[in-house]
């Protein structure tokens, strides 16, 4: 395979953001919890291009179907989440795509071909997601392909390594310290987002440990099977008598404005989705409609 070729750079800056990197992990992990073994993973890169300078910001998953040794991109797929994605980020283009794998495979020429559709030229980013325990570089490397087109030969297709600098903004950086730091390192340290979760996950967990035992000694006492204690009875009759004050008219009128707002959104939702079939439905129905010679 032919990895670099003679031509110049077409691309003079490039900035990644850990964003991109994050959501390529995440999509590998749990592919690979839910079929059991590694295996690649696709998606989408967005981001800006002011000349030669680019800037990947974000990404999204894509489908690829892969039929024996032919890889498939599912057109209708991508071209539907582009759409979705370029009404929340209108600054953002499409600029890639992106894969999991050791390097550079030739399935991934054939892959490249399939992306012309959506961009003259995109950048392809291959991470490998099991790189070498003494390596101490990213593994993730960005390509950028050149056509060769000449005259009374096949063209052939290259992939050129291009630099990047990691970029990020202040949110990037705390959604990176948190997931940098939850992981077990051997130093014991942890965000304190993680630290905060996993003391309230404690404290349900012994309350929910510590009603189920009161459950079952009452249980018991009504059954005949254990013996009363009298003081052990009224403590659980005076926690009991406090419960009645969540069933107040204000906490009920509480509940009830939040749940009505929940809902609320939600049915706004379902109708916003309503209507833009519905206009979809409209522009259909109108162009078939229009006379031919229009």
């Amino acid at each position: 395979l032919v990895e670099m070729a003679d031509k110049g750079a077409a691309v003079a800056s490039l900035k990644l953001h850990p964003l991109v990197i994050i959501n390529i992990s995440d999509h590998f992990t749990r592919t690979m919890a839910q079929v059991g073994r590694a295996s690649p993973v696709f998606g989408a890169l967005f981001g800006t291009q002011s000349g030669r300078e680019v800037e990947i910001f974000n990404s999204f998953e894509i489908l690829v179907n892969i039929e024996g040794d032919a890889h498939v991109v599912d057109r209708e797929f991508v071209e539907q989440k582009m759409a979705l994605f370029k009404e929340v980020f209108k600054t953002l283009d499409f600029l890639g795509w992106y894969t999991t794998a050791p390097g550079l495979q030739p399935a991934h020429y054939e892959l490249q071909q399939q992306m012309t559709a959506f961009a003259e030229m995109p950048l392809l980013l291959v991470m490998n997601p099991q790189p070498g325990l003494a390596s101490s570089e990213l593994p993730v490397s960005v390509f950028e392909a050149f056509v060769d087109d000449i005259v009374g030969q096949k063209q052939q297709l290259h992939f050129v390594p291009v630099p990047y600098d990691i970029a990020n903004e202040e949110a990037e950086r705390v959604g990176v310290e948190h997931v940098a730091q939850m992981l077990s390192t051997g130093s014991g340290v942890a965000s304190e987002a993680t630290a905060h979760l996993t003391g309230q996950f404690n404290a349900i967990s012994m309350l929910h440990t510590r009603v189920l035992k009161i459950r079952s000694y009452v249980a018991a006492v009504a059954q005949g099977t254990t013996p009363p204690n009298h003081a052990a009875l009224r403590a659980i009759r005076g926690l009991l008598s406090r419960l009645p004050v969540v069933d107040s008219s204000a906490f009920k009128a509480d509940t009830l404005r939040e749940t009505n707002d929940v809902l609320l959104m939600a049915y706004l939702a379902t109708m916003t989705k309503g209507c833009n079939a519905m206009n979809e439905l409209i522009d259909h129905a109108t162009i078939l409609r229009r006379p031919r010679f229009q």
